[in-house]
């Protein structure tokens, strides 16, 4: 409802009666081809209202190997809206907050199955 770009999009929603609050935990490995080991998988949650991340893990970058190099990211960090997830990020003077940010919907709404 505040975001009209969002107004068509199918999402997923939990059916009423149910119970509204859930979280899964899972965990996120290494990108496709890089060794994934115990000092770099990065906890990540689920709900019906926000995924993600919540905070990064040793407050550093992850390193991944691959027998070509490796690569350092920053990831996990914060939650999104569930129904967002998967999509556009906000430009960097879009996320210092206290603004509504409007983003194009993700192009697959995420889901579990």
């Amino acid at each position: 409802r505040d975001n009209p770009r969002l107004r068509d999009q199918p999402f997923v929603v939990p059916q009423p009666g149910r119970p509204k609050v859930f979280v899964m935990n899972a965990v996120l490995l290494a990108p496709v081809g890089y060794l994934a080991n115990s000092n770099n998988m990065v906890p990540f949650q689920i709900s019906p209202d926000y995924t993600g991340s919540p905070f990064f893990p040793d407050n550093r970058q992850v390193e991944y190997q691959h027998f070509r190099g490796h690569i350092k990211a920053w990831v996990g960090g914060g939650f999104v809206e569930t129904f967002a997830f998967g999509g556009k990020a906000p430009g960097a003077k879009q996320q210092d907050g206290g603004t509504r940010v409007q983003l194009p919907a993700p192009e697959l709404p995420f889901t579990l199955v």
